[in-house]
């Protein structure tokens, strides 16, 4: 069993803490966790007070408070930042940190994931093919080449995005660059490697307004670096 609660969306401590124990005869969050696991996502959307509250919630959990029956639970946690820097920059409150910090766990952003963007990406494709009732969908190479180059600002909420946006574009089971969101082709990570493909240049160049200065930086090159890729590719008048 796996429940989920997005702290960040409670702007009061009060409605935080209903919906973790339950009220108005709806049960918590910790009751349907019961048994399995509880994960508390976007922390750091939470304001002090409704931190604060939540940390002597947990502590009424571990002395098995009778006002929250079914109370075994595991608890999961996630911040969108190192925790370290949202302690040192007063956005995590050290009595939360320490009460949760039992086994910490990092997860890299997409970016830094290597190919297991494209591994992803294969079973984001197959769910989305799948719901829409499409046939089963293929990636051209330059298009997994452009999923290992991309930044990822968003992770796996924006390749899901992705895949889906390409599969309701395409129609003859296969995806092509222009079927890839425009910032997925043109936000590059930093000194992403693999040659720059003429569709790519002019994806960066149709959002920047023309602006190459702005275009290299969003493909993660510089300005001369777009020039010299647009001169080998016979772009350099435009």
């Amino acid at each position: 069993r796996f429940e989920t609660l997005d702290c960040g969306a409670f702007q009061h401590p009060d409605g935080l803490l209903d919906a973790l124990r339950g009220a108005g005869g709806r049960t918590g969050a910790v009751q349907r966790a019961d048994g399995g696991t509880l994960y508390l996502g976007a922390l750091s959307g939470l304001a002090p007070e409704g931190q604060a509250a939540l940390a002597d919630f947990l502590d009424t959990l571990t002395e098995h408070d009778e006002a929250v029956p079914g109370a075994d639970v595991r608890l999961m946690a996630a911040l969108d930042e190192e925790p370290e820097t949202a302690l040192r920059e007063g956005r995590l409150r050290k009595d939360l940190y320490f009460r949760l910090k039992v086994l910490p766990i990092c997860l890299p952003p997409l970016r830094e994931r290597g190919s297991d963007v494209l591994a992803l990406a294969e079973r984001l494709l197959a769910d989305v093919c799948r719901r829409h009732a499409r046939p089963r969908t293929t990636l051209d190479a330059d298009v997994k080449e452009v999923l290992l180059d991309s930044a990822w600002p968003g992770n796996l909420l924006q390749l899901r995005q992705a895949m889906e946006h390409a599969v309701l574009l395409g129609s003859d089971g296969r995806i092509t660059l222009g079927e890839l969101p425009e910032e997925v082709v043109t936000e590059r990570r930093a000194s992403a490697p693999r040659d720059l493909s003429e569709e790519v240049i002019r994806a960066a160049l149709r959002r920047t307004g023309g602006n190459r200065s702005e275009a290299a930086r969003l493909l993660g090159i510089g300005r001369t670096s777009l020039w010299r890729a647009m001169r080998g590719l016979g772009m350099e008048e435009e």
